[in-house]
């Protein structure tokens, strides 16, 4: 008569046959099962996140731009600005009339009209 042999499975742990072990760590599973699902959703917040943060700098970087454009603007009206006051400033030294005073008066309102406007 031959004897035959009936392979099992090793045992992972000595106490595999009890009950109260087997529950614990099948407890245990469901639990880390819940913390992995919990882990992927705030994956998942963490990427929505930083793809606002992505989104909010790279609206920044095109307001910065069009600032930097506001501003050369504004410098060169204010330039222009200056160039002007000086020469209505050269004119009203000739001429200490209150037409000049009154001209240059509007000017000034003329030229902040034109920076009020391109800003």
């Amino acid at each position: 008569m031959s004897k035959h042999t009936v392979a099992t499975e090793p045992k992972k742990y000595q106490f595999d046959n009890d009950p109260l072990l087997h529950q614990e760590l099948s407890e245990q599973d469901d639990e880390m099962q819940k913390h992995d699902k919990k882990i992927d959703m705030l994956t998942h917040g963490v990427v929505g996140l930083k793809k606002i943060a992505v989104t909010i700098g790279d609206t920044i970087d095109s307001h910065n731009i069009m600032l930097d454009g506001v501003n050369d603007d504004v410098d060169g009206a204010t330039h222009r600005l200056r160039v002007t006051t000086n020469r209505v400033q050269k004119l009203s030294d000739k001429t200490n009339s209150k037409c000049c005073c009154l001209i240059l008066f509007l000017i000034l309102i003329i030229i902040l009209l034109i920076i009020v406007y391109f800003m």
